[in-house]
Parts: structure tokens; sequence; C-alpha cells
């Protein structure tokens, strides 16, 4: 399950997916998807006085695709030294209880595997950010393993196609995507 970031700018952004860079023009959403689908989910801002009158059909449909997942991989920006908001967002509703589900039933990441990867184009490749990031995972009961990717200076890192100049970031994100699927599948045997 990779997580992109989408913002409604005209600056396109390159993130790093399992395998392979990706280039996407932000568009203020969260696409989420593995290999069989690729979806997209409007969220409006987490409130608790939205989520009391009827929680929106987009937040229960990705904490479904979430859910139906036995490993998460989130690729974010590092936005002033934390997470996406737009990711943290989306990590927010997809936490809340639905249905009959008690208050800290947590489907959409309790017991699963977590991956968490970052390009910036600070020198620090995004590190502050996925500190967050980890720390936010762990607090809804994702196993964020300890393998992680940060890939700095990305306004360099990138060749003309896509791909990392570097093979050493390239590797790295090939092993954590190897990891990820190895522990998400013992997790869910």
């Amino acid at each position: 399950m990779g997580v992109a970031l989408e913002d409604d700018t005209a600056v396109e952004r390159r993130i790093v997916a399992p395998g392979k860079a990706v280039e996407q023009r932000p568009r203020r959403r969260i696409v989420g998807g593995d290999r069989r689908q690729n979806v997209r989910h409007a969220l409006p801002l987490y409130s608790a006085a939205i989520e009391s009158g009827a929680f929106p059909a987009d937040a229960e449909r990705l904490k479904r695709v979430f859910a139906a997942q036995d490993g998460l991989l989130f690729v974010s920006p590092e936005y002033n030294g934390s997470v996406s908001p737009l990711l943290k967002n989306a990590i927010d509703w997809a936490s809340r209880p639905t249905g009959d589900e008690g208050l800290v039933a947590l489907v959409a990441y309790r017991g699963k595997a977590a991956a968490i990867m970052s390009a910036s184009v600070s020198p620090f490749g995004g590190l502050r950010g996925l500190i967050h990031l980890r720390q936010i995972l762990s607090t809804v009961q994702a196993l964020v393993i300890p393998e992680q990717v940060l890939i700095p200076n990305a306004h360099a890192a990138f060749d003309e196609s896509g791909a990392l100049k570097d093979a050493l970031p390239a590797s790295l994100v090939d092993m954590t995507a190897m990891r990820l699927a190895k522990v998400a599948a013992a997790l869910a045997s």
C-alpha cells in the first residue's frame, strides 16, 4: 500500500515508491493504492463535529483500503520539520471508529506493518518529518519497521526519467519495500 500526497500547486514533486521514483503533480488529495488499485480520496479536515454528523464517505473508503492491506507504505514530504498536514489528516480519519467498532479499534492500523520514506530538498532528506510520522503511526498501533528511506537534496537526486541517480538510495528503497513485504506477510499469517 502506498500513500501519495498531492497538492494543488504547479510544482512537480518526485516521491519514492518501491523500486522506482514516481513523479507526482500535487492535487490536494490522498492517493492510496497497491498493485491492483489507485484510489483518490478527498477528505475534509478532521473534526469531531463532522464525524458526529455523518462520517465522510471518502474517509470510510480510505479506512477500508487501509484495513484491507497487510502492510502500509507511507511516502511523505517534510513540511516545516514535520509530516504533511494532508497525511496527518488521512491518518486521523482512518483511525476513527465506524459502525460497531470500539473507540480504540484502530482496524486500519493495529497489527499491520508499516514503512516510511521521504524525499526532501533539504540535506536531511525529510528525517524530521519521518520521526513524527513514526511516532504517529506507532500511536495508532502500526508496527513501523526500523528501516526507512531518506532522499536528501531531492531536487537533484533524480534523473530526467525520474530514476534515482545514486544506486545507494535506490537499493534502500528496494530493501525497505522487501522488508515491509516480509514483515507484513509474517504478521498476516
